[in-house]
């Protein structure tokens, strides 16, 4: 984050937020936003590089983050990141699902195992 770009107007001071798909596009977008407007922040992604990026770009601009590395398709590692947001910061206020995950299947029958019912 660009120094002039980290002063947002507090809008989510004292929120907690977990942003996946985050390592870059939208989701890096999102977070970066977020941070800027007070949120305290797990970041995940399946590009552990382009995530320890994005949380050392945070860490330097002094934002509460941590970076999970997982795959949201995945139960386990799902459960991992929303553990990581209570754990840390007590709970969670905001969710950004951003990752891209495609299953051929519609949202009413849909399970965790992806493009199966």
């Amino acid at each position: 984050m660009a120094e002039e770009s980290t002063r947002g107007l507090g809008r989510l001071q004292g929120k907690a937020a977990v942003v996946t798909g985050a390592a870059k596009g939208i989701g890096r977008a999102t977070a970066e936003l977020f941070a800027r407007e007070g949120a305290s922040l797990v970041v995940t992604d399946v590009d552990g590089d382009g995530l320890s990026e994005l949380g050392a770009e945070l860490e330097r601009a002094g934002k509460p983050a941590e970076a999970v590395v997982g795959d949201v398709s995945k139960p386990e590692d799902a459960q991992t990141m929303i553990r990581a947001c209570v754990d840390r910061f007590g709970g969670i206020d905001v969710l950004v699902a951003n990752a891209g995950v495609i299953p051929l299947n519609n949202i009413v029958d849909a399970t965790p195992r992806i493009g199966t019912t």
